[in-house]
C-alpha cells in the first residue's frame, strides 16, 4: 500500500529497485515455492517509511550489507545526512528491509 501524501515525496533513483531486488535475491528467490513481497510507504508528522517485505529469515550472512544497499546507504547519507537510515529487521517469519527519512 503507497499512501498518497508520499507521492510527492522525494528519495534518491533506485531507491525502491534496490530494496525489491534485495528482497527478490535474498528472500523470495531463495524459497522453493516462491513468495510474495509487500511494499508500503507512509507519512506520518514529516517522517517517511518505505517498507519492503518478504518471507524469510536474516541470517549472519544476510545482516551483512551488500553493495547494492551500501550504495542506498551512501546516497541517503550524501541526500539527507543523518535525516535518513537504512534498516534490515526481523519480523516473525519476515524480513523488512525498510528506509525511514525524517524531513524538516
Amino acid at each position: 500500500m503507497i499512501e498518497r501524501a508520499t507521492m510527492g515525496c522525494k528519495v534518491p533513483p533506485m531507491s525502491l529497485q534496490l530494496l525489491v531486488e534485495n528482497a527478490i535475491k535474498h528472500g523470495v528467490g531463495k524459497t522453493k515455492n516462491g513468495g510474495d513481497i509487500m511494499i508500503q510507504a507512509r507519512m506520518s508528522e514529516k517522517v517517511l517509511m518505505i517498507r519492503v517485505t518478504n518471507a524469510g529469515t536474516l541470517s549472519l550472512e544476510n545482516k551483512r550489507i551488500g553493495v547494492g544497499m551500501k550504495n542506498l546507504q551512501r546516497r541517503l547519507s550524501i541526500n539527507f545526512q543523518e535525516k535518513a537510515e537504512l534498516q534490515l529487521l526481523q519480523e516473525e517469519d519476515k524480513v523488512v528491509s525498510q528506509v525511514v527519512i525524517h524531513y524538516s
